[in-house]
């Protein structure tokens, strides 16, 4: 028999590993973790699978006013995929990846790079960083979006080094280490944006359809550095024998071997599905794993679930959902018709829109999620609730429950609230009469829109 905190856990893990999460999926879990919550961590991590990921979306490919159009198709198709029973551990890492080894549509513009890219994201999502951050270091709207396409280092030429920076800053080192020492020089930025120089795109589109699949990064050796130069204190010499593809390899390899790239990757794989405030201990450890592991990320995935951290009550309270989450959150416990919710405006409001972040760093979790415009954002969605049709299963069975209230905060997966929600949600249904449907249909609309906008459902 499944106890509170079983319920209490199963949620807390399934909010943790998947985008979809519904009350039957949740009384589900609960009955395994009663008995065995290893094999419930076992079942929905160390089985996860990659996340699948279509070739097309629908999206048209064409340039002009169609590259607008494609965006929506692209963010409406990700929704809707995300938004499945289907979506797991593999979509959850697919959007962490997402929210720092970024590129946005208002660089690129190109809507199918950008879907080939988090095809790529995806494929690596569950596999090997190093991998990885290589493919991701000659993919097209990578090379466009932080400038490495067209990059010379031949003559007096000066490489640029956006990638190169942010390749050590955001990708992988992290620019200090926990006692404020810097992990990188501007020295080692020249340097590895010289061994990456030399590459630029074919295949472009100028006009009319493209196929984004048929646009390639090639290297170009005359555009290349020549000589020796000092990355991360290791002497390197390029000369033309060494190809385009061994400089890349190199590069990542030299800057993975630093201690400080497993630590600060392991760090926001902690952030992101454990709580804020990590021992060092805690990442030492992952983070050895991380090395002995070869940069394989399921294995720390796999130690990650299971450390005490992640059932402690810091980490149950919850962090604040980004509003992608927020958003997946809400379909996949209630009955909102797609039509009642612009998701779009939604994403620009809240300040979070999918394939455009408004910088390189990507998104952070933290509590400015929190903050009086992501509130008011999320309040116009959940105003959605009262074009909910009546007749939906939701609000008929609300609407007929012994204790609506009480199954109202189930349903949105809310089993550990405080007494003043609770006491608002039941105060919104306490004068309705449950005997007539009608009657007690607005109330219960209500109370849902009040459940979506109360403090818990904005936590993780």
């Amino acid at each position: 028999m499944a106890s509170q905190a079983d319920y209490q856990f199963a949620a807390h893990l399934l909010r943790r590993t998947s985008f979809y999460v519904s009350r039957q999926q949740v009384e589900s879990l609960a009955e395994t973790a009663a008995s065995d919550r290893d094999a419930l961590i076992a079942q929905l991590v160390d089985n996860a699978r990659a996340p699948r990921v279509a070739a097309n979306p629908g999206l048209r490919n064409t340039l002009g006013k169609g590259q607008y159009q494609d965006f929506r198709r692209l963010l409406k198709a990700e929704i809707k995929r995300l938004s499945s029973p289907q979506s797991g551990l593999g979509d959850r890492l697919l959007w962490f990846w997402h929210g720092f080894l970024t590129t946005a549509m208002s660089k690129v513009n190109l809507p199918g790079l950008l879907w080939r890219q988090h095809r790529l994201l995806a494929k690596h999502a569950l596999g090997n960083y190093r991998q990885m951050l290589i493919d991701l270091t000659l993919d097209p709207a990578m090379l466009l979006y932080l400038d490495g396409a067209g990059a010379r280092a031949d003559g007096d030429n000066v490489p640029n080094e956006n990638y190169a920076r942010e390749l050590m800053e955001l990708f992988s080192l992290g620019r200090v280490d926990a006692q404020g020492n810097p992990n990188y020089s501007q020295g080692d930025v020249k340097a590895g944006a010289a061994a990456l120089a030399g590459w630029s795109i074919r295949r472009l589109p100028g006009k009319g359809r493209y196929n984004p699949y048929r646009v390639a990064a090639a290297f170009d050796g005359e555009a290349a550095f020549s000589g020796t130069t000092l990355l991360l204190g290791k002497s390197f010499n390029f000369d033309s024998s060494i190809g385009g593809a061994d400089r890349v390899a190199a590069v990542v390899d030299q800057i993975l071997a630093q201690p400080a790239a497993a630590l600060n990757i392991v760090r926001k794989l902690f952030v992101y599905f454990v709580h804020s405030s990590p021992s060092e201990d805690t990442l030492a450890s992952l983070a050895k794993t991380f090395r002995d592991n070869s940069f394989e990320i399921l294995p720390v995935l796999k130690q990650l679930f299971r450390l005490p951290e992640f059932s402690a009550t810091e980490a149950l309270q919850g962090r604040a959902r980004l509003p992608l989450e927020w958003l997946l959150a809400l379909l996949s416990a209630t009955e909102f018709p797609a039509k009642a919710i612009r998701h779009e405006d939604y994403f620009y409001a809240a300040g979070q829109l999918p394939f455009d972040p408004p910088s390189v760093a990507g998104w952070t979790v933290g509590n400015r999620w929190l903050l009086v415009t992501q509130s008011m954002a999320r309040a116009q969605v959940a105003a959605a609730a009262f074009k909910v049709p009546k007749r939906t299963r939701l609000l008929k069975s609300l609407a007929r429950a012994n204790d609506p209230a009480t199954d109202l905060l189930k349903t949105l997966n809310l089993h550990d609230v405080s007494e003043p929600t609770r006491a608002q949600v039941a105060a919104m249904l306490d004068n309705a009469d449950a005997k007539a449907f009608d009657s007690i249909l607005g109330p219960v609309r209500a109370a849902l829109a009040l459940g979506l906008t109360s403090p818990e459902f904005a936590l993780t």
